[in-house]
């Protein structure tokens, strides 16, 4: 969603009136905030973006500038990350798959396969998300946004997590389903690191 105005559609009340609805309308919207400059890169990985078969079902996705996103049309398949490399995760939306890149990857691979995701991945986020690493039940990771950080992440292990980021921290609980859903009131203008730790080890 684009919100382009000029001030003088505040001049009059009714005009006033439907610029605050669209705003509060993007606001509200799963959308991911982001400068002008950063959609313009995005736009230019587009055209620039080259996909290359490396195997069964696997491509490297190659000059791809700030171009973060994959989508696969009419598949019933899921990402294989253990065949995939700098994949963050995926999400569907109207019938289509759509794979979101690590931009910390200059030429990830995404695989896809019949089985469910079996691993923690990002399914939706308002932040910018890079550098993810997870190591035993530890994953880490850089973010930056604008405004609440929202995030659903689904492959987690069920149980309690405690989540970091700047010093401070806050829990939250995956259900017996995968589902980690919570929501960032530190800001995060600048990239920062942020942390989701398994509380007591927990088990599959």
């Amino acid at each position: 969603m684009w919100v382009y105005y000029h001030l003088y559609s505040c001049e009059k009340m009714p005009g006033l009136i439907a610029l605050k609805h669209n705003l509060d309308l993007a606001r509200k919207s799963p959308l991911i905030p982001i400068t002008t400059s950063r959609y313009a890169g995005i736009a230019d990985g587009f055209y620039s973006t080259r996909v290359v078969a490396v195997g069964p079902n696997a491509w490297r996705i190659d000059n791809r500038g700030l171009l973060g996103t994959i989508r696969f049309d009419r598949t019933g398949l899921n990402v294989d990350f253990s065949r995939s490399r700098g994949v963050l995760g995926q999400t569907r939306y109207q019938g289509s798959l759509y794979v979101a890149l690590d931009e910390a990857e200059p030429s990830p691979v995404v695989a896809l396969g019949t089985p469910a995701p079996g691993r923690l991945h990002l399914s939706e986020s308002r932040w910018r998300v890079w550098k993810l690493r997870e190591e035993g039940h530890v994953a880490r990771m850089v973010v930056q946004g604008f405004g609440a950080g929202e995030f659903v992440w689904r492959g987690a292990k069920p149980g309690r997590y405690r989540i970091s980021m700047g010093g401070k921290a806050m829990e939250a609980a995956s259900d017996d389903s995968g589902l980690l859903k919570f929501t960032l009131a530190e800001t995060a203008y600048e990239p920062r690191g942020l942390e989701l730790a398994l509380l007591g080890g927990g088990k599959r």
